[in-house]
């Protein structure tokens, strides 16, 4: 698969696992969820969506020839968003205004209820290890600290 990103350009996608996961519904869910948390029939064309930025993230892990387990951590660490993205913190008691962390909450019983634990047993990926962020230091740190979530929103915005 060619993928065309509007940052990066044209990326060659050809693991099998990677291309299951951009192709499963979790993931295009994500093409209707804007990064900063509004419907898709407003998204212009300066915005962009939660799947764009998921794609960016494994894009730039792959870059960065972070090991195949971070890309894949990276590809799927915004599964869990609902369509309000972040602004669903300042509303729901599983999230906090200031860490801005209801997905992240939310984010492992969301994966462990999907099918997603079939798909990577398929492909030897441990569940427990893909859902554990001490385990991808180039995905995701806290502030100030740079990592390819950060980054990419950055380059996108």
């Amino acid at each position: 698969m060619i993928y065309q990103d509007r940052v990066y350009g044209q990326i060659k996608i050809e693991k099998p696992l990677i291309l299951e996961l951009i192709n499963h519904p979790l993931m295009q869910r994500l093409k209707g969820v804007n990064q900063s948390g509004y419907y898709e029939p407003f998204l212009s064309k300066e915005s962009y969506s939660r799947f764009e930025h998921s794609v960016g993230v494994y894009i730039l892990l792959k870059k960065f020839d972070a090991p195949f387990r971070e890309q894949v951590a990276g590809l799927i660490h915004d599964f869990s968003h609902s369509v309000f993205s972040h602004c669903i913190d300042y509303v729901l008691n599983k999230g906090a205004e200031e860490k801005q962390n209801y997905q992240d909450n939310i984010f492992a019983n969301y994966i462990l209820s999907s099918d997603l634990p079939i798909i990577f047993k398929k492909y030897h990926l441990d569940i427990k290890f893909l859902l554990d962020e001490k385990n991808f230091p180039l995905k995701e740190k806290d502030l100030p600290d740079l990592c390819a979530d950060r980054i990419d929103y950055t380059l996108r915005n």
